[in-house]
């Protein structure tokens, strides 16, 4: 057992799935961001993966601290235009947590 989780590690194939920005908001409260810049089509992202992303993130930080109930999806201006977000919407049940946006207006949140 301890030979395969080896060489799964020197294989990368046992990493774990998580956000890639982690924001410190205030005191103790958090905020997850995923960058898909790369992202062409948006029927490429899969609601379980960002599901998977918000679990394990959390999971890998001490529990002193709180999250914000947002989780936000980054993407290029180009693949952030009002249809795919819509379709983007819905792959994840229209649930309100999940927040798709474009870099610029992500920067504009702590703007004061």
């Amino acid at each position: 057992m301890d030979s395969k989780r080896f060489i799964s590690q020197k294989h990368h194939a046992d990493k774990k799935s998580s956000a890639d920005m982690l924001l410190h908001v205030n005191d103790k409260r958090l905020l997850l961001a995923d960058a898909k810049f790369r992202l062409s089509n948006t029927r490429n992202l899969d609601s379980k993966e960002i599901a998977k992303k918000v679990s394990e993130s959390k999971a890998m930080v001490t529990s002193n601290y709180s999250f914000d109930n947002s989780f936000y999806v980054l993407l290029t201006k180009k693949a952030a235009t009002p249809s795919n977000l819509n379709r983007l919407r819905r792959n994840v049940g229209n649930n309100p947590n999940y927040q798709f946006m474009d870099a610029v207006e992500f920067h504009k949140l702590f703007e004061d």
